[in-house]
């Protein structure tokens, strides 16, 4: 093991998408514990800013911040790297995401599918192409994005044809991405959960629905967004030095 856990992200700056709620909150605070500066981002300020707080409260003495970004707009992206001046990125997590309408394929208008693909993928290539660029561009030795893919994208549930869509493709772009990166000091993986306790999934699912889909998971029960955020830190630190191009499950068994 390379450091402390309170350490391993020391003199670090962090940018976290989808900040404000969920997984991404989660990866905000457990950066933030172990000594990263973390600049937290989400299309709903108000919400990042809930997370700042939190992180200004219990995580030391980091200057944090957060900022607002719509991921799928290529200017808003542009905006918040173009922001980043005073010291060089070297952590990148890409958690924002939606869920979309639940809806069987025939009867999904194509605007919603748009929708879904424009945050969930279009999102991923832009804040995954404007890390990697700021990165070489300030020439980082240990750069690490990681995008949240997930579990559905192997999965079949009705109404899940664009969610579970963006999401493969998630992965399959994450995998050709850390080889055009390769060599440079980038490395470039995605996280896979299975349903997690977020308010994302609480708006999206009933608790009838909630129940089902644990039940379908061999380990009893939907995974917890900390527990997700750890495997996102394992793979941003040192002692994974060694991995891209991979996408690991953290699916109860799924």
């Amino acid at each position: 093991m390379n450091g402390t856990a309170s350490d391993a992200f020391c003199g670090r700056l962090a940018l976290v998408t989808g900040g404000g709620s969920g997984i991404g909150r989660a990866v905000c605070i457990i950066l933030a514990q172990r000594g990263a500066r973390v600049l937290v981002t989400d299309i709903d300020l108000d919400a990042a800013n809930t997370t700042l707080a939190h992180l200004k409260a219990t995580a030391g003495p980091a200057e944090h911040a957060a900022m607002q970004i719509d991921v799928g707009c290529p200017s808003s992206v542009k905006a918040v790297f173009n922001s980043i001046q005073k010291e060089p990125l070297s952590i990148v997590v890409h958690c924002a995401g939606v869920l979309g309408s639940l809806k069987s394929f025939l009867d999904l208008d194509v605007d919603e599918f748009d929708r879904i693909m424009s945050v969930n993928l279009r999102g991923t290539f832009l804040v995954t192409q404007a890390a990697a660029q700021c990165m070489l561009r300030t020439k980082v030795a240990d750069g690490c994005i990681v995008n949240i893919a997930s579990a559905a994208a192997r999965t079949k549930h009705p109404g899940f044809s664009a969610y579970s869509a963006s999401k493969a493709a998630v992965s399959t772009f994450t995998r050709c991405a850390a080889v055009d990166v390769a060599g440079t000091g980038i490395r470039v993986n995605a996280v896979a959960p299975c349903l997690t306790d977020t308010p994302m999934a609480s708006k999206g699912f009933s608790e009838a629905q909630m129940a089902q889909y644990s039940a379908g998971i061999p380990l009893g029960r939907a995974a917890r967004p900390e527990e997700v955020a750890s495997v996102v830190a394992f793979l941003c630190g040192a002692d994974s030095a060694f991995v891209t191009g991979t996408t690991v499950d953290v699916s109860g068994g799924l």
